[in-house]
């Protein structure tokens, strides 16, 4: 089953999730730096959700915007307010680290559609270079990229 790591910082949605959950992903939730660390270390993750349900400033919480630079083999779709597209700092990050955003509100299928996307491009990059999921260490892991 294919596994997605979403970073929220803030509440779920449920019906989110259960509709991810019945498009045949296994969800992990991850709403804090620790948490989030954890299950990296735990499971092997192609595909990445971030939600930011607010970008203030332009700001990104530090912790998600760490995970999402530092974990280079993980395709990640972003989903944000449109007018959060306007900071530098958002866009920039949006553009070097991800795979595709979507503005709120989610529109589930459409999203669902987006991550089996990334799903098949991280496949398709673990073919061309890197081993099979867990067959390397989380040292190794951290310094390969797709």
């Amino acid at each position: 089953m294919r596994k997605l790591l979403i970073l929220v910082h803030g509440p779920v949605d449920i019906r989110l999730t259960q509709s991810i959950v019945a498009a045949r992903w296994d969800v992990h939730i991850a709403n804090s730096f620790e948490k989030a660390r954890v299950t990296l270390e735990r499971y092997q993750f192609h595909v990445g959700l971030a939600i930011l349900d607010n970008c203030s400033g332009g700001c990104i919480p530090p912790w998600i915007e760490d995970i999402i630079t530092t974990e280079k083999c993980i395709k990640w779709v972003q989903v944000l307010h449109r007018d959060c597209l306007n900071s530098p700092r958002v866009a920039g990050l949006i553009i070097k680290r991800c795979y595709d955003y979507h503005s709120l509100p989610i529109d589930s299928p459409r999203l669902i559609t987006t991550l089996g996307r990334a799903n098949g491009m991280a496949e398709l990059a673990a073919q061309l270079g890197d081993p099979p999921p867990g067959t390397v260490t989380n040292k190794q892991r951290a310094r390969r990229c797709c």
